[in-house]
């Protein structure tokens, strides 16, 4: 896997998060060290981008964290627009759907064809 920035984590976790996620499943699908994950989600909560349902032991992307993730896509698409490429987000996007589960592993380099 090549190296991420930290943009690129930061919206991982917040795609992970959008439908409400643990602790372990954000740790695992955004392929982060628990102190890597411990250092985001503060960031992100602190940020206003994420929160903290405690009797769910659950984190949420926030209004804001959806804003940010919007932004982080549009970007991408424009610096990329010719790419066929999926990303990280898209990926997990895609594994979400039944008929997608475990085709591809998060951060591999999928070809879409036309």
């Amino acid at each position: 896997m090549k190296n991420r920035s930290r943009l690129d984590i930061a919206a991982a976790v917040l795609d992970i998060a959008e439908s409400g996620a643990r602790k372990t499943e954000i740790m695992y699908q955004a392929f982060l060290s628990f102190p890597q994950l411990e250092e985001y989600l503060e960031i992100l909560q602190s940020r206003g981008m994420l929160e903290y349902t405690a009797g769910k032991k659950r984190y949420n992307t926030t209004k804001e964290g959806k804003k940010f993730l919007q932004g982080y896509k549009e970007v991408g698409r424009f610096l990329m627009p010719q790419s066929n490429k999926l990303t990280t987000p898209e990926i997990n996007e895609l594994r979400q759907r039944k008929d997608m589960v475990g085709q591809w592993k998060a951060g591999e380099e999928v070809t879409i064809t036309k």
